[in-house]
């Protein structure tokens, strides 16, 4: 009864499904119309189909709801990916998640929403010490401050220039 190694869980992944993931991630990621976002989530449809645990296509799926303005769904489906990536402990997708939400909540301009959203998923990042997500979390904070009226410029100009720190120990590591 040992816990299953990542390279255990590494094996479990539907290499197929996997691949349409990989298809989508790159389609949306280039995207140029509506029309490859609706590819992207044919092939997320794929993906999740052949594979319903890779949380990494699930999160995708909800950031293609925002781009197309489908919030709704975007929302109730990174609920659900918080829910099932909590029972995983995969902190990652929290965190990532937890930013989407921040995110969409400021463009909503319901700056404290997000603001918190962010400011989880932040500890998250830190707790994990993903750099990358923190670099972005604080990113985000920056501004949604700026704009909420909470912080100076100034104040986002010193965020900054630590985000531009994080992002050159990333280059190194």
């Amino acid at each position: 009864n040992r816990e299953k190694s990542f390279e255990d869980k590494a094996l479990e992944v539907n290499t197929e499904a996997y691949t349409y993931y990989l298809e989508a991630k790159y389609k949306f990621d280039n995207f140029s119309n509506k029309s490859d976002i609706r590819v992207a989530q044919g092939l997320l449809d794929k993906c999740i189909s052949l594979d319903n645990n890779i949380l990494e296509a699930k999160l995708l799926m909800g950031q293609t709801y925002y781009s197309t303005y489908n919030t709704l769904k975007a929302n109730e489906l990174l609920y659900n990916v918080i829910e099932e990536a909590e029972k995983n402990n995969n902190y990652k997708i929290i965190a990532n998640s937890l930013s989407e939400l921040g995110h969409h909540y400021i463009m909503c301009r319901d700056f404290q929403k997000g603001i918190d959203y962010f400011n989880r998923s932040l500890d998250i990042s830190k707790k994990i010490n993903d750099k990358g997500c923190i670099a972005l979390c604080l990113a985000q904070l920056a501004w949604a401050n700026v704009y909420a009226g909470i912080d100076s410029h100034d104040k986002a100009i010193e965020v900054f220039e630590m985000i531009i720190i994080l992002f050159k120990e990333l280059e190194d590591d």
